[in-house]
């Protein structure tokens, strides 16, 4: 989508970050709630009681899994956040193609620093590559899914 009116904030950008920052934020509360729960759980879990000893380490697993989601949603949200941060005020997205599957994604240095250190969880799980490149974050997108060994 590109906004003609050139000079002033794109008014459709506004209402897109709004909807983003409370998604976000969404997220980040019922995922926290979630650890919080499995933490109370797994506190629980193991004492004198046979039947909660055998559920042990189903709890131990469910807390790394909800800790591993929540940083997926802060990448992610990250990414939402970068992308949006390079919309101009011309309506135009700030980026560009450099290469086979890698992107220039212009930006500011705290936000770069910022996406790039939240993007890890993702590049741990999908191959993705994020630096920061002065005020830019260059993205790498991988031909294969190291998690899932597929092309894509």
């Amino acid at each position: 989508m590109i906004d003609q009116a050139v000079g002033a904030a794109a008014p459709w950008l506004a209402v897109l970050r709004e909807v983003a920052r409370s998604s976000a934020h969404e997220m980040r509360n019922a995922l926290n709630g979630l650890v919080v729960n499995l933490e109370v759980v797994r506190s629980r879990t193991g004492r004198d009681s046979p039947e909660l000893t055998g559920i042990a380490q189903f709890v131990e697993d469910a807390v790394a899994q909800s800790e591993e989601s929540a940083k997926l949603a802060e990448a992610s949200a990250a990414l939402m956040d970068l992308v949006l941060g390079a919309v101009g005020s011309d309506g135009r997205l700030h980026c560009e193609l450099e290469g086979p599957r890698t992107l220039r994604i212009l930006s500011t240095d705290a936000e770069a620093d910022r996406a790039v250190r939240a993007l890890r969880a993702l590049g741990a799980r999908t191959g993705l590559g994020a630096e920061c490149a002065g005020q830019a974050v260059i993205l790498r997108f991988p031909l294969q899914n190291p998690a899932t060994n597929t092309s894509e």
